[in-house]
Parts: structure tokens; C-alpha cells; sequence
């Protein structure tokens, strides 16, 4: 037990990153602070807010001597908005600490610690969001402060693509008094759309906002996906950012895109016949359902890409039963994803082939990881 009272200042020497908040991590007499704004190798002096019984939160109060990674973040409301936590960490630093916290979250589900490849960088650390969801208030455009509703105007955000930050002056012009919130978005194309967003509104929910990695991680899955397979699921398949690719490279495997999300299904059933792909059943309904009623199907292989709360128990219950010879596991949230794929291997009902990690959204401690398994205990092979 800490013997760290609350306001209390203390000196302390940033070790790691942290997944969750993205807050620095030291330890004071053992005990783990984690203190926000923070770089590796920072000597800072900080205020404790917060403790619990197995770490504590404070607040920074002075960097006394910065660590060799440390920069100037580039956005001058970097510290304020909620977008970005990294930005004062070098990039190379950025992807070294998301190596270090995975390489700590999956070992001890891999046979082989070389199974964990190098994570994959963005071609782009800054410049890179093809979307950015703005709040309009009083006239002003902004993000929301870190856990508060205030709002922080700005002129820019460094983290998205220049023709969206180039459109910013304009949509001032439009009259916006009844919205809440604007999406900025842009395609390959570089056309920008600006659209009014409702609190119901879950289209694109599943749509990547890097697409220069998302076009590096899609050749990944290709080159993974059995070439042979007869049948095979995208569940939580969104608009079709992966159906669509592998049912024009497997022309002779019957894809099943199932998504819950109305908008989202009809997008990707126009899509599919725009693009006169007739390889694809669409199931608007949720992966518990379709999981619970389609055994026959019997499929090569099935990809999963379900948001950060994971597979329900539901779900992780049928998809067993599936007995699916490989699996192929997409998830932007690791403490989930290592829950799920440690209830996959467990008593060698599957085993880890490899694991991917991407870089999709530097200046952030998110990570999208992909993962490879195959059914059967791998040491019985």
C-alpha cells in the first residue's frame, strides 16, 4: 500500500507509456504513477490527484529535465483537445513503446515471442485522418477539451489531411446553429464532404481514418486468406472495407458480410453491386444472431473486426462451435483483444499463427492489430 497522499508533489522519472490514457509511467517507492503529458526519460515534478491500491494518477506541474525523446508538440492545443497524447514523444519513440506494450500484452499467448512482428508505421505521423469530427458552438469550430464539454476552437488539426484543414475556413460559411457536431471527411480522390452528424448516426462507424496504413494492412489479410476457401464470413464487416478487396481476389468464395448497422449495411449492398461483386451475401443483423443460426455454412475462414468492447460471450460461445479452421482477428482496442484471443487458445481450441500490429493512428496510444489463428493445439501438430 502507498503511502502517497492526494495533492501531494513529488518528484518522479517517466519510464514507459501506458495504454488506456496514454499518461507517462513512473514509480515512487515502488508504486506506479502515471502522470499525463509525459515523455519517456522526463524528470518531472507532479501532484498527486488521485490513488488507488494498486497505482496512482497525478497532475504535471514541471518538466525538470526532459528525456531525449521529447519534442514541442506541433499543435498548439495539443495538450488541451482530446485527440492527441503523444504528440510531445518522438515518433520513433511512439512506435517503440506500442512494440514494448504488445510484446508485454500477447507473449504469453504465443509459443514464439517472434511471432509478434514489428509493428508497421504510418507512412504519415502528422497529416494522416481522412475524417475529423468537429463540435460547432457560438460560432466557433473545435474538439472538446480532454473529459470536460469545453469547447477548443482551432484554426487546424495536425493530424488531419491538409485538403480537410484547407476546408475549415468554409464551413464556417454554412449555417450550422442546429448541429452539434460536423464530419470533415475525404476520400482517394481527395474530394471533401461535409455533413451534419446526429447522436444516432452510426454509418462509416467502421471505416479507417488512416488510409495509407489501412491499404498496407489490407494486402496483409489478402495475402493470409486461404486462396482455396469455399466459404467465408466477415463478421462486423461495416461497408465492406475488407469484404470487398477479398471477394475480388477469392472470385470463387462465397463471402456472408454480416452487420448490425442499417446505414452502414445498405452502403455496402450498393457498393457491392456498383462494383458488380456477386459473391457476397449481405446479413443485416448482429453477429450473435447469424453466429446462432448458420453452423451449416461451415466456412473456411471467417474475419473478425468488432469495436473495442470485443466479442460478447454470446458471440466468442458460437464462434467456438463454428470450429472455423482459421480465424483472422482485427482489433483496434489490445486488453480486449488479448481477453478474446486468450478464451480462443484456451485448451488448444486454436492457436496464434501471428500477430500484426499497425500503426494506424499516430500522436495516440491506439493500435490496430491483426492476428492470425488456426484451429488445433499447435504443439499436437
Amino acid at each position: 500500500m502507498s503511502q502517497l497522499k492526494k495533492l501531494e508533489h513529488i518528484q518522479l522519472t517517466i519510464n514507459s507509456l501506458s495504454f488506456g490514457k496514454g499518461a507517462g509511467v513512473g514509480r515512487h517507492q515502488g508504486f506506479v504513477v502515471f502522470v499525463a503529458k509525459t515523455c519517456p526519460g522526463d524528470v518531472v515534478l507532479c501532484e498527486i490527484t488521485l490513488v488507488k491500491k494498486n497505482f496512482a494518477e497525478a497532475r504535471l506541474l514541471e518538466i525538470i529535465t526532459p528525456g531525449k525523446n521529447r519534442r514541442t508538440p506541433p499543435c498548439p492545443v495539443a495538450f488541451e483537445c482530446g485527440g492527441c497524447q503523444w504528440q510531445q514523444v518522438s515518433y520513433e519513440r511512439q512506435l517503440a513503446e506500442k512494440q514494448s506494450l504488445l510484446l508485454r500484452t500477447f507473449s504469453p499467448l504465443v509459443s514464439d515471442p517472434s511471432k509478434i512482428a514489428q509493428i508497421v508505421a504510418s507512412p504519415k505521423e502528422f497529416g494522416y485522418r481522412n475524417r475529423i469530427q468537429v463540435h460547432f458552438k457560438n460560432g466557433q469550430l473545435g474538439f472538446l477539451k480532454q473529459t470536460s464539454e469545453t469547447l477548443i476552437p482551432i484554426e487546424y488539426c495536425a493530424i488531419a489531411e491538409k485538403v480537410i484543414n484547407d476546408e475549415l475556413p468554409n464551413v464556417l460559411k454554412h449555417d450550422y446553429k442546429n448541429s452539434k457536431k460536423i464530419e470533415i471527411r475525404t476520400n482517394m480522390s481527395q474530394e471533401v464532404t461535409i455533413t451534419e452528424v446526429s447522436l444516432d448516426d452510426v454509418g462509416d462507424r467502421f471505416s479507417q481514418v488512416n488510409s495509407h496504413v489501412n491499404e498496407i494492412l489490407l494486402n496483409h489479410i489478402l495475402s493470409w486468406a486461404p486462396k482455396t476457401a469455399k466459404v467465408a464470413c466477415d463478421l462486423f464487416s461495416g461497408n465492406g472495407n475488407l469484404t470487398f478487396p477479398l471477394a475480388k481476389l477469392l472470385k470463387n468464395t462465397k463471402f456472408h458480410a454480416v452487420e448490425l448497422g442499417e446505414h452502414s449495411h445498405q452502403i455496402a449492398q450498393q457498393q457491392a453491386q456498383n462494383q458488380n461483386l456477386t459473391n457476397i451475401d449481405f446479413h443485416n443483423q448482429s453477429v450473435e444472431s447469424f453466429l446462432s443460426k448458420n453452423f451449416e455454412l461451415k466456412p473456411d475462414f471467417i474475419i473478425l473486426d468488432p469495436p473495442r468492447a470485443g466479442l460478447s460471450t454470446k458471440a466468442m460461445t458460437n464462434l467456438k462451435r463454428f470450429s472455423t479452421p482459421n480465424l483472422i482477428y482485427m482489433s483496434c482496442d489490445p486488453m480486449t483483444l488479448k481477453r478474446d484471443l486468450t478464451e480462443l487458445v484456451k485448451n488448444g481450441e486454436y492457436h496464434i499463427e501471428k500477430i500484426q500490429p499497425f500503426d494506424m493512428f499516430p500522436q495516440t496510444f491506439h493500435v490496430e492489430v491483426l492476428v492470425a489463428l488456426k484451429k488445433g493445439d499447435e504443439t499436437a501438430r
